[in-house]
């Protein structure tokens, strides 16, 4: 259950972005519902999809979990097909575990016409405070209308489902 947390914003000025409102807010906990979400964005994305993650894995499985069918890369395809603008920053991992091997993402996602690039994860504001490093930079927007920002991976590992019962993707 996610409640309002006023005042917890960094007290580092000046604010990057500073609280607005007249946004809706979904906080998620439960990885397939993310997963779930972010793949229903997809799908009905019109103009363009971007992500900027740490830990992306062109082979995720997003729905329809063990069938294969909605891979990541199998949804960014179908965008690329409509002519949509798909673009996926990859931070570069500040270290090697797990092993990430992200040049090897953004070949694979190249390969089917999407823009990738690789970049250092880090900014300058994690330069002052460490513990806002690129683990939390993780943001998919679509259309400028939806964003999912600051959690998790679109990655192996993440699928939890409410019973929080750890198990390996098929």
């Amino acid at each position: 259950q996610s409640t309002s947390a006023p005042g917890w914003f960094p007290a580092i000025e000046p604010l990057f972005a500073p609280q607005r409102t007249g946004n809706d807010v979904k906080a998620y906990s439960i990885g397939v519902d993310f997963y779930t979400d972010v793949a229903e964005a997809f799908e009905q994305a019109r103009e363009h999809i971007w992500i900027a993650g740490w830990q992306v894995a062109w082979d995720v499985e997003l729905k329809d979990f063990g069938k294969g069918t909605s891979r990541l890369i199998d949804l960014l395809a179908k965008a690329v097909h409509k002519k949509l603008d798909v673009r996926v920053m990859l931070f570069k991992a500040p270290f090697g575990k797990p092993p990430i091997d992200d040049e090897k993402v953004a070949q694979v996602l190249r390969s089917i016409g999407a823009k990738a690039i690789r970049t250092e994860g880090q900014s300058a504001y994690a330069e002052k405070v460490y513990s806002y490093f690129a683990h939390h930079q993780k943001t998919v927007i679509v259309d400028r209308k939806t964003a999912f920002v600051g959690g998790m991976d679109l990655s192996h590992g993440r699928r939890d489902d409410g019973d929080f019962v750890a198990r390996a993707d098929p």
